[in-house]
């Protein structure tokens, strides 16, 4: 009974989540990626391994887990899961993993057979593949491959800032071309200082015919313009800023003295 009663008040609580709060579920996805990579196969793994465990081998329902594996409570969990997942990403799921591997421990306590160790083979082998996963992902990924990953969320925003406190030369080129605004306009400034015009220059140009398409924030298209006028030390006559008139403005015009 006190199970049932936390899940409807989980339910409850969820439902009077204030509508910001749901635009975080892409920022936890992002920290949780940064700090557990990668975050969405930990959060499949760890719904699945519920389903499984709940329908398969379940634990005892008389105990305070077992309250949470008969079939209305399956539901609610999953539903409350999937829910929570647009406020708080996927740590409603790596929640559920603790719940899943208590259950099966009681499951193998009082019943040790065949098919509880099947379906704890099928849980622990792919938990102990993605720990590989993660560390490779770890220590393979560069900040702008995060970046890129997951654009627009305070995470990648907060990278971002990092790596032009840093001057991350390389790294910035990347994120320049990136799919948010913010990000691109961010490596575009510190580019204007940093870069070197023939190598920067058409990078810039090209990530603001892209953003034009786009119909990005003039707010952001601005800061381009100001980078490009940085960068190459003078700007299209007539006041125009537009990525072609940049283009030709970078074609006619001499580098600046010393950019080679």
């Amino acid at each position: 009974m006190g199970a049932r009663v936390l899940q409807f008040l989980l339910l409850l609580l969820i439902f009077a989540l204030p509508r910001e709060a749901a635009a975080c579920g892409t920022c936890a996805f992002a920290l949780s990626e940064w700090f557990f990579p990668p975050a969405i196969p930990w959060a499949i793994l760890g719904a699945i391994s519920y389903l499984l465990v709940g329908f398969l081998v379940p634990p005892p329902l008389d105990t305070p887990t077992g309250a949470f594996f008969n079939r209305s409570s399956i539901l609610i969990v999953s539903v409350s899961a999937i829910i929570a997942s647009v406020a708080f990403g996927p740590l409603p799921f790596l929640g559920l993993v603790v719940v899943t591997l208590r259950a099966l421990w009681l499951s193998w306590k009082r019943s040790r057979t065949r098919k509880v160790a099947i379906i704890a083979v099928l849980i622990l082998v792919p938990f102990a593949a993605t720990g590989v996963w993660w560390t490779m992902s770890r220590l393979r990924q560069s900040k702008a491959d995060f970046v890129l990953r997951w654009p627009g969320t305070g995470p990648a925003r907060s990278v971002v800032l990092d790596m032009v406190a840093k001057n991350d030369l390389a790294g910035l080129r990347r994120v320049v071309s990136g799919p948010n605004g913010f990000e691109a306009s961010q490596a575009a400034l510190k580019l204007a200082t940093l870069g070197k015009p023939e190598i920067d220059g058409p990078i810039m140009i090209e990530a603001l015919r892209t953003f034009e398409g786009q119909h990005f924030e003039d707010y952001n298209v601005t800061m381009f313009n100001n980078a490009l006028n940085a960068l190459l030390r003078g700007k299209p006559p007539d006041g125009k800023n537009k990525a072609a008139d940049w283009e030709e403005y970078f074609r006619n015009r001499p580098l600046p003295h010393g950019s080679m």
